[in-house]
């Protein structure tokens, strides 16, 4: 018997029905799995920020995380080798190896692309670090401030409860003094 050839009758598990539709209904479970991986992919990726290091390297460790799905799909589809494949669903499996290899390639793409961009993270952090010493030692070096624009509103507050109080004790004793004439 070919390795490649279709006949399901010449195997001893192959000859049920019922095992039959279960490795077809895990084959197409495993293609949906890998429609939903590549959408999911695209939208990982889509905008595209290339000059953004920041951005890179959460894409890619968000792409990374998304590799036990791609392998889970490809179990399910290559389950049971070629058994009851059809000749359209075979060269859909060799477009799927085909995918299989770029996807392996570009993930090991990102390996120099993320240790660079490690880099590059590491240096505007340094940078924006250096920023943020020089300011903070501005501030340290500017002359103090001019607390009696601060108080102003507190002390117009506290005049203004002088002048009541005035107003106040004046009209008290006045009416404790009736001899006073106020």
């Amino acid at each position: 018997m070919n390795f490649h050839e279709n006949n399901v009758h010449n195997h001893p598990i192959m000859t049920n029905t019922s095992t039959l539709w279960t490795l077809a209904l895990i084959r197409v479970i495993g293609y949906v799995f890998l429609a939903f991986f590549l959408f999911d992919f695209a939208d990982t990726l889509i905008p595209l920020r290339l000059t953004n290091p920041t951005w890179e390297f959460q894409t890619f460790g968000a792409l990374v995380e998304k590799v036990p799905v791609l392998f889970l799909a490809y179990a399910m589809i290559y389950l049971g080798r070629n058994f009851g494949r059809k000749p359209l669903e075979q060269f859909l499996l060799s477009l799927i190896t085909w995918l299989a290899l770029i996807l392996g390639l570009v993930y090991l793409l990102m390996i120099p692309i993320s240790i660079i961009n490690t880099n590059r993270l590491l240096t505007l952090n340094h940078q924006q670090t250096l920023q943020l010493d020089i300011q903070i030692a501005q501030v340290k070096k500017a002359p103090p401030v001019n607390n009696s624009l601060i108080d102003y509103p507190a002390k117009r507050y506290d005049r203004a409860f002088e002048i009541a109080s005035d107003v106040i004790n004046e009209n008290f004793t006045a009416r404790k003094n009736p001899s006073s004439g106020i």
